[in-house]
């Protein structure tokens, strides 16, 4: 436990102490994997420190840039067959499935297609019927009588509206 402590304190690139010198260096004395430790950092420390050769760092750059994208071609060429080979795989373990599934909604597809088609014709022909009835009557009534159609129309909805609120009011209370 008390190597622990030291190695530590070894290991952190803070000045020691007086105190705590002395008692690494004591503690040295008994203890040869603290002493190999102590001698390790202390030739590092001794070290001179040599700045790289000119141009390391751009080509060390490109270097990396390239192997960046080799490795993204690598990861994508590796991706590409596994997803192919898997949806296959998937698409082949389904089929018998998907065979009756399909063949099976096709006729309730159809149907429903056939009725919205149906239901679009209608409504679209409805809309230019109206159209050519609003047409006609727009010739024969006057923009007065427009005006009352539309103001009496809009209060028989506001006579709707108040009675169905005045029912329902009326049945939830006491």
């Amino acid at each position: 436990m008390q190597c622990r402590f030291f190695e530590e304190q070894l290991s952190n690139d803070a000045p020691l102490s007086v105190e705590q010198r002395q008692k690494l260096e004591a503690h040295t004395l008994h203890c040869s994997s603290c002493a190999a430790l102590m001698t390790t950092d202390e030739t590092l420390r001794r070290a001179h420190m040599l700045s790289p050769a000119d141009g390391f760092v751009a080509r060390f750059e490109t270097r990396l840039a390239l192997w960046k994208a080799a490795e993204r071609r690598r990861k994508l060429l590796g991706i590409i067959p596994f997803s192919v080979l898997g949806f296959a795989l998937l698409l082949w373990l389904a089929w018998p499935y998907l065979d009756g599934f399909l063949t099976w909604q096709a006729q309730p597809i159809s149907v429903w297609l056939q009725w919205g088609a149906f239901l679009l014709a209608t409504a679209l022909t409805s809309l230019r019927a109206s159209l050519v009835v609003l047409g006609v009557l727009a010739n024969f009534l006057t923009p007065l009588l427009w005006m009352a159609a539309i103001s009496g129309a809009a209060g028989l909805s506001l006579i709707s509206s108040i009675s169905t609120w005045r029912l329902i009011r009326a049945s939830q209370g006491t």
